[in-house]
C-alpha cells in the first residue's frame, strides 16, 4: 500500500483513462475523490472502488465553473480530510471538429 493515508481527487472518471487511474490509485491504498461532470460517471467510479475494498466518493463538478471546484475540494476536505494528489483529466468531447469550431468555445475546451 505504497500510497496509504493520501487522497486523491481526480477528474474526468468517466470509464476512461482517469476512471483506471482511480482505481489504480486506490488498489495502492489511496482514497479517493472521482469527479465528473456526469453524477453516473463519478459514482460508478467511486461504487467500482468501493466493491474491490477502497474507499472513494463520487461527486459533481463542472470544473469550467470556480465556485463547483472550490466546493469540490471542500467536500474533499471535509470527507477524508484534505487532497495529496490530483489528476485533471476532465476533458470537453465536441464534435464539431477543430475547422468548424469559433474561436471562443475552442479556448473554453
Amino acid at each position: 500500500m505504497k500510497l496509504s493515508g493520501k487522497i486523491a481527487l481526480i477528474t474526468g472518471t468517466s470509464p476512461n483513462i482517469c476512471g483506471g487511474i482511480a482505481e489504480g490509485l486506490a488498489d495502492e491504498g489511496a482514497k479517493i475523490v472521482c469527479v465528473d461532470l456526469n453524477a453516473d460517471y463519478a459514482n460508478q467510479c467511486a461504487q467500482t472502488i468501493t466493491q474491490r475494498g477502497g474507499e472513494a466518493v463520487g461527486l459533481v463538478c463542472d470544473v469550467t465553473d470556480e465556485d463547483q471546484v472550490k466546493g469540490t475540494v471542500q467536500r474533499a476536505k471535509e470527507t477524508f480530510g484534505g487532497v495529496d494528489i490530483l489528476v485533471n483529466g476532465a476533458v470537453i468531447f465536441n464534435r464539431k471538429g477543430v475547422l468548424n469550431m469559433p474561436l471562443a468555445e475552442w479556448r473554453s475546451q
